[in-house]
């Protein structure tokens, strides 16, 4: 059975995408709980519809991601944490206290979305891996000072 699924499904499918499933998983699980509708005549024309503003919309966030992503390369952080004289940091910078600072620049970006190849507990200079669109990812350089 063919239905378009109206949220992301891991496993399943991305939003607003037409995928085949197992007829009893569809009308026993999926479409009561408004999970998918049932591709009928009326629905395909409406998926394409979705379809084409979905991707009107996924190119301009795209191209908004690609300019944060020239931008954030450019910049370093900085940030003043207390440590010890042999350089180690009484705790650990992690993915909240970056967004912090991003958000000190005026650059709003979710935790979720910044990752570290390793953890952060010494003074000097690393590098975050950030990812603003499932296509667009950069690095961010980070300059970890004492106070």
């Amino acid at each position: 059975m063919e239905i378009i699924l109206r949220e992301n499904m891991p496993g399943l499918g991305k939003k607003n995408s037409m995928v085949k499933v197992r007829p009893g998983y569809a009308r026993n699980y999926l479409i009561p709980q408004k999970k998918a509708m049932e591709v009928s005549n009326a629905t395909v024309s409406v998926y394409k519809e979705i379809q084409s503003q979905t991707a009107h919309k996924n190119k301009k966030i795209k191209e908004e991601a690609k300019d944060l992503a020239l931008r954030l390369e450019s910049i370093i952080i900085d940030i003043a944490v207390k440590a010890d004289k042999s350089g180690k940091i009484f705790g650990s910078i992690n993915n909240l206290s970056i967004s912090k600072a991003l958000k000190e620049q005026g650059i709003e970006l979710d935790k979720k979305n910044i990752s570290l190849k390793q953890q952060i507990k010494n003074i000097g200079k690393y590098t975050a891996f950030l990812t603003l669109h499932e296509e667009v990812e950069c690095n961010l350089k980070i300059n970890v000072h004492s106070s």
